[in-house]
């Protein structure tokens, strides 16, 4: 590995051992032979050209810390180089000395008392103490002084027998090992550095951090165009200095946090966060983030426009509601009350009276009305599509599947809500899965291995009688209890007479508005026919109706008539009279005949249809498929 240290040598032979070194731990470094002030010019020198720490050793290593800032890892000098230092000579001297830096002198203490000898242990400090080391070893007698480079060549130029400390291969090499594992952390600090740097340049909001004294440390490209300022100029500086009731003094006092209060800087207003860093249970520093208020509301308009160009919003409020009557607003107030909840929401009520509207004010009375609103209607859907559509597939599931796959209903409806219309439809299969959706709130795609978590809320709406779910064979009724954990009831529009002619009122309004017509009144014969008809349709029928209403009728025509055409049929006291139908033919052709009859009698409307015989929509289509 290539190292980003260098070797300062405080003697020449000391070279000869760091290219061993090298050779045992594979760091390749620079060495240079360089004593104290010469080594620290060299160390100088070094870290001119990109060397990012030291290793040398004794006095050359502690000038250099003291010197430079920039790690500095020292060969220690252990018991085994006093004693290499020490043997030859040992036996010939009556009273030797050790002079050195404490490190020395600790390891030599420890040569004296495996030995048994009584050396003279003299410590030095700074390089100003050896002249007074060696005064003190003459006056005692010594004979022999060991130490380092420096305590060496000033007791040999003082006429002593002098011997020096040489560091071994294995000393050397356990500081290469250290420093490696220095330079290795120093890269991974800088690595991290750089990406916080990148990620921090990436954002759009401005962040600037403090240290507990309320000075710049950090800041990231956005805050540097927001202040219009360069990083030079706001690093160091007191950010209650930069921005006007920047809250960071009073963060840094009290440790609580100041979440989207609006600050104005120059012209520009904007929304700003201030954190506090908490550490030890000290507050050590702030970190501020703040964006400008105009690019906030023009990334809150694209978002908008994103979800309403594909339909992700719900435009019906309780606001939307005609609730006169006491059950429906029994029903407006329960409604209320579990848009509070998280929890699923089976919606039941007959077609027509309103249920995704019902589902829509939910959505928007709660906390996640900022987030996307889905609704499918789980009989309109093919079978063969409905489980891509509900889970999304993955790129390259079928022929025909969108390059990069495709999210279903569940992934569009994160951090939203989705109304699985018409649930009663659902085949085993899919209702299987979609319990498994709302027990381990994660979705995988058709043809795909990988789960994804949601957070959705699900509402489901069925026009079929609770019973028939909970207790009919085809419905699982495991799901069900997960459904119908709130349960809400819509009641049909002939229950709610108090409301019919307030909802009459408003269609013919609207409907008139939109063709630039005069609203026709209602006479208060018709206001009797309104009330006395049974609504099988519900609110959709009375709205089809009172929209040719507004379009055919004017102040001269006969407006009982027109509703008297519209509506005639069976008297609705007299109960639906059963289809009449043939006892001829095969059981299947009976059953046939039985089929068409009441289509026709239900408008051909499927699902009121499939309700009446007690069947689901894919029966149905099967039979009229069978009875072509």
């Amino acid at each position: 590995m290539k190292g980003r240290f260098c070797f300062i040598a405080p003697y020449g032979g000391l070279l000869e051992t760091a290219r061993a070194a090298e050779a045992e731990t594979g760091y390749e470094i620079p060495r240079f032979a360089g004593e104290l002030a010469a080594g620290l010019e060299f160390a100088r020198a070094g870290a001119r050209e990109g060397c990012r720490g030291v290793i040398s050793r004794g006095g050359t290593a502690r000038l250099i810390r003291e010197s430079l800032d920039i790690p500095v890892v020292e060969v220690e000098v252990g018991g085994l180089d006093v004693l290499r230092a020490l043997w030859p000579r040992l036996a010939a001297s009556r009273r030797p000395a050790v002079v050195g830096y404490g490190n020395v002198i600790r390891s030599a203490r420890s040569v004296a008392e495996i030995l048994g000898r009584n050396f003279v242990l003299i410590e030095i400090e700074r390089e100003g103490d050896i002249g007074e080391a060696l005064a003190r070893a003459r006056a005692e007698g010594v004979d022999l002084v060991v130490g380092d480079s420096l305590a060496h060549r000033k007791a040999s130029e003082a006429g002593f027998d002098a011997a020096l400390i040489e560091s071994g291969v294995e000393s050397v090499a356990e500081a290469y090992r250290r420093a490696r594992a220095v330079d290795e952390a120093v890269r991974e600090e800088e690595s991290k550095n750089v990406r916080l740097r990148a990620i921090l340049d990436s954002v759009v909001e401005g962040v600037l951090s403090t240290d507990a004294e309320g000075r710049v440390v950090l800041v990231n490209r956005s805050a540097e165009l927001i202040l219009k300022r360069d990083k030079e100029e706001l690093l160091g500086r007191r950010a209650a200095e930069l921005i006007p009731n920047s809250s960071v003094p009073g963060v840094l006092a009290t440790g609580k946090a100041v979440q989207g209060a609006v600050s104005r800087l120059g012209d520009v207003s904007v929304a700003k966060t201030v954190l506090p860093i908490i550490l030890d249970g000290e507050v050590a520093g702030t970190v501020a983030s703040f964006q400008d208020i105009t690019r906030i509301q023009e990334l809150e308009t694209a978002i908008r426009s994103s979800l309403r160009s594909r339909g992700l919003t719900a435009r019906k409020t309780f606001a939307d509601l005609t609730a006169r009557s006491p059950a429906m607003r029994q029903a407006v107030e329960t409604a209320r009350r579990y848009a509070a909840s998280d929890s699923t929401l089976l919606v039941v009520g007959e077609s027509g009276c309103g249920k995704e509207v019902f589902a829509q004010s939910v959505h928007n009375a709660s906390a996640r009305a900022a987030g996307p609103f889905v609704a499918v209607n789980c009989a309109a859907l093919p079978p063969a599509l409905i489980e891509s559509e509900l889970f999304g597939y993955a790129e390259g599931a079928f022929t025909g599947a969108r390059k990069g796959g495709k999210p279903g209903v569940f992934e569009l409806a994160h951090r939203g809500t989705l109304l699985l219309d018409e649930i009663g439809e659902l085949e085993a299969p899919l209702q299987a899965r979609i319990l498994r959706v709302l027990q381990e709130r994660e979705v995988m795609r058709v043809g795909d291995d990988k789960i994804l978590p949601v957070d959705v809320r699900v509402l489901a709406a069925t026009n079929r009688p609770v019973s028939e779910l909970r207790d009919g064979g085809g419905f699982r009724k495991d799901l069900y209890y997960r459904l119908s954990v709130l349960t809400l009831t819509i009641p049909p529009l002939r229950e709610r007479p108090e409301d019919i002619e307030a909802l009459a009122e408003a269609f013919i309004a609207k409907a008139a508005e939109a063709h630039r017509r005069s609203p026709p009144p209602l006479s208060g014969g018709c206001r009797e026919i309104l009330r006395s008809y049974p609504w099988p349709g519900n609110v959709r029928e009375l709205q089809s109706v009172m929209e040719r209403y507004a379009l055919v009728v004017d102040d001269e025509s006969d407006r009982e008539a027109f509703l008297d055409r519209e509506l005639r049929g069976p008297d609705p006291c007299a109960g639906t009279p059963e289809p009449e139908v043939g006892l001829s033919g095969t059981l299947e052709d009976i059953e046939r005949r039985i089929v068409r009859a009441v289509l026709e009698e239900e408008g051909f409307n499927k699902s009121r249809t499939a309700g009446r015989l007690g069947i689901t929509r894919t029966t149905l289509n099967a039979k009229l498929g069978s009875s072509k």
